[in-house]
């Protein structure tokens, strides 16, 4: 994957078209509070004098990367295997292949994420294809856009981030090398940072129409007879909506066939779309975004496979539940690609979440995760369910709803039926929760339900969150050995005597940076602050290696020399992503993309990754020493996740987001060594082993509190139960150990 990784951050450089300044605050991992990323004007160099610069007078209220408005267009297929448009292949399982999306077919450079359909055909194995940003192998893909069964046709709306070059990587994963399906995508639109497209509004969702009960007018559609389908001006949405967001059901299809919703419709055209393609007449359905005509409306027109037959026309029912609509202005949310990203699985308790039981109303927290700001009215993703015990459906609301009262759906099942899914955009409660409820009139059915995020929908604003002290731990910098331009030293006692080292470097400035960025320093204190935040970004701008590394010289117990750390790196990260905030000097990014890519390179070719093998897993761990000293040290690890966390929420990098939650590395490798880490009473501090009773050494009491503190914000930000779990029992072991009240040293034994 060297070639993804050599990617500019988004963000960073030039951009295309124009672009809103940055605003509002969203919490970040280390230090739960919202960062600014604004696109100020090009601030100081690395290394020129920070104070003659305006933008650095005062904190700056800190911020998000800005949302995209969203283009929609006239559905049109962009890319089809099985007649080579777009320069598609036949997708081969477990081999990723990609599109060019930007600077075609009317996608301009720059666009973060597309909608549209994505349909497989002849599968030649039951599998599901996952979309995302950047290249990846099967280990490390834990989302899916569509799921199938062997020589079915399946078709499923979707929103899918871009990588930074433009490209859309398709992965069909079978578990079974050399296996082959088609696959098509017909493309809706386009989101891109700019103030040019539309703003989302959620609502409902509600019933718009259903040819079953004539609801909206509605009648069944007629095979080959397009329909139209008032939408603008009715239902609230207001007259000039460019798009609407829904879920589109047929249901009672006389015989298998595809629905295409169009803006418009000329008569003896050829329909080269599809929105929802079915091989059985079960009931099918598929989130969409959908292109309204300039009259509001919304075309429909079902395709059965056979010649059109007047005496006994083929029909089909069909059902609209709408969930929002897109207007040519700045008034709604903007969209914020986040993926794909797993929030809930109920299989493994993603998302504190357990299976669905029918005819009982489900919430899930949504804001908070991963940094979703306050006040997100929506999130666009694909549902997936898995494992029912009986027909029915799954719907999504904003609020909890009874059985008897729920009127729309997002997704139809058998129970026969293997996993099934489809994109959906979902309005969110005042609450930030996402209600879900399975239906099947009766109680005591279940089913698994999985929900991938690409993306939520937000205001430009949302406020500020109070500075922590997640990454002060090592402090008080204050008292610290500087050298003469006000470096942070360490003293290591004899022989090593006071050194330079990264990581107490990079927390100095962070912790500078959170009390400038405090708005409590006395005027005095602020400048102080603000000229020890620069000193040290000043020495990690001088000192990185081309590689990105930043290297050790003195000698650490059995290390190797030079030596280098995941730690550093992840704290390097979170320093100049702070140091961007404040300037808006892309210089910054550089230093903070070479740090990125070490994060990507094994140990051996100088980066920080090593492989642990759990249980037939290949896992990869980000390694705060070389080997020969202690291995897999849990503190430096979290650590390292903290900077790739920062930059793939604030930056909204796709690559950083794969490094932190691709199925084989970061946050998932770490919640399965997690196990290893536990003595029963107490934590090892790093593991040398994972068998025998000796398997490292274990954690100081100051390491003890920081593995608490860690896995308690981890739990915040993922809602994931299994760092919760970890967290209270390694808090139960400090109060058994009479530590109920215990500080953590100031200088931990290692000096960092």
């Amino acid at each position: 994957m060297s070639t993804p990784r050599s990617r500019p951050i988004r963000g960073g450089g030039e951009h295309q078209g124009p672009r809103r300044s940055w605003s509002s605050g969203r919490v970040g991992l280390a230090s739960l509070f919202a960062i600014v990323l604004a696109a100020l004007s090009a601030g100081p160099t690395a290394g020129a004098n920070p104070g003659g610069s305006a933008s650095l007078d005062a904190p700056t209220a800190l911020t998000l990367a800005p949302g995209s408005t969203y283009h929609a267009l006239a559905p049109v297929r962009v890319f089809d295997s099985s007649t080579g448009l777009g320069g598609a292949t036949r997708l081969v399982s477990e081999t990723p292949q990609s599109f060019q999306m930007t600077g075609a077919f009317g996608i301009p450079t720059g666009a973060t994420a597309v909608a549209g359909t994505l349909s497989i055909t002849s599968p030649s194995h039951s599998g599901y294809v996952a979309l995302t940003p950047v290249e990846a192998s099967p280990a490390s893909v834990d989302t899916s856009s569509i799921n199938f069964t062997a020589g079915k046709l399946s078709s499923a709306g979707v929103t899918a981030t871009l990588g930074d070059d433009g490209r859309l990587w398709v992965l069909y994963v079978a578990g079974v090398a050399g296996q082959t399906a088609q696959v098509a995508f017909d493309l809706d639109g386009y989101y891109a940072p700019d103030d040019a497209g539309a703003t989302y509004h959620p609502v409902g969702p509600i019933r718009v129409f259903d040819s079953r009960t004539a609801i909206g007018g509605a009648t069944p559609l007629v095979a080959n007879v397009p329909e139209s389908f008032q939408l603008a001006g009715a239902f609230g949405i207001p007259v000039g909506a460019t798009a609407v967001t829904g879920t589109l059901t047929i249901a009672a299809p006389l015989r298998p066939g595809r629905v295409a919703l169009t803006p418009g419709f000329t008569p003896g055209s050829c329909l080269t779309i599809s929105t929802l393609d079915f091989a059985t007449t079960d009931p099918q359905a598929t989130g969409v975004t959908a292109t309204l005509g300039a009259d509001g409306r919304l075309w429909a027109i079902y395709e059965s496979g056979r010649a059109a037959d007047t005496a006994w026309p083929d029909t089909a029912q069909v059902i609209f539940d709408l969930t929002g609509y897109f207007t040519p202005d700045m008034t709604g949310s903007t969209f914020h690609p986040l993926g794909p990203l797993r929030l809930i699985d109920s299989r493994s308790g993603v998302g504190d979440s357990g299976r669905l039981s029918s005819e009982a109303p489900r919430s899930f927290t949504i804001v908070g995760l991963y940094g979703i700001p306050a006040g997100t009215t929506a999130v666009s993703g694909t549902l997936t369910i898995a494992s029912p015990t009986h027909p029915g459906y799954v719907a999504l609301t904003a609020a909890s709803t009874s059985p008897t009262a729920i009127s729309t759906s997002s997704l139809n099942f058998a129970a026969t039926t293997g996993p099934r899914a489809t994109g959906v955009t979902a309005p969110l409660g005042a609450d930030g929760k996402l209600w879900a409820i399975f239906a099947t009139g009766q109680a005591g059915n279940t089913v698994d339900v999985i929900f991938d995020l690409s993306g939520y929908f937000a205001p430009e604003a949302s406020s500020m969150a109070p500075v922590s002290a997640f990454f002060e731990t090592f402090g008080p910098f204050d008292t610290a050995p500087r050298d003469a331009d006000g470096v942070l030293m360490h003293d290591y006692g004899a022989p090593i005597g006071v050194q330079h080292n990264a990581v107490t470097i990079a927390q100095g400035a962070i912790s500078y940076f959170d009390r400038w960025q405090s708005g409590q320093d006395t005027p005095a204190q602020a400048d102080a602050d603000r000229a020890a935040f620069f000193a040290q970004i000043g020495w990690l701008v001088a000192n990185q290696q081309p590689d990105g590394r930043w290297l050790y010289t003195f000698a650490w117990g059995t290390q190797p020399l030079p030596w280098w750390s995941a730690m550093a790196e992840g704290l390097g990260i979170s320093a100049m992503l702070r140091a961007y905030s404040v300037t808006g000097d892309s210089s910054y990014l550089d230093v903070l993309e070479r740090a990125r890519s070490t994060f990507g390179r094994t140990i051996a070719n100088l980066g920080v990754d090593s492989s642990v093998t759990v249980s037939g897993r290949h896992l990869t761990v980000y390694q705060e020493y070389l080997p020969g000293y202690v291995n897999n040290v849990l503190n430096g690890w979290i650590y390292s996740l903290a900077g790739l966390y920062e930059c793939a929420i604030y930056l909204g990098d796709p690559i950083c987001l794969q490094d932190l939650t691709a199925a084989d590395r970061g946050l998932p490798a770490l919640r399965a060594l997690l196990p290893y880490y536990d003595t029963g009473s107490w934590t090892y501090y790093g593991l040398n082993s994972l068998v025998g009773s000796k398997r490292g050494p274990k954690a100081s009491v100051a390491y003890e509190e920081l593995h608490v503190r860690q896995l308690s914000f981890l739990y915040s930000v993922t809602g994931d139960r299994v760092f919760n779990r970890y967290a209270d029992k390694f808090r139960l072991y400090l109060v058994n150990s009479g530590f109920r009240s215990h500080v953590p040293d100031a200088r931990p034994p290692d000096g960092r």
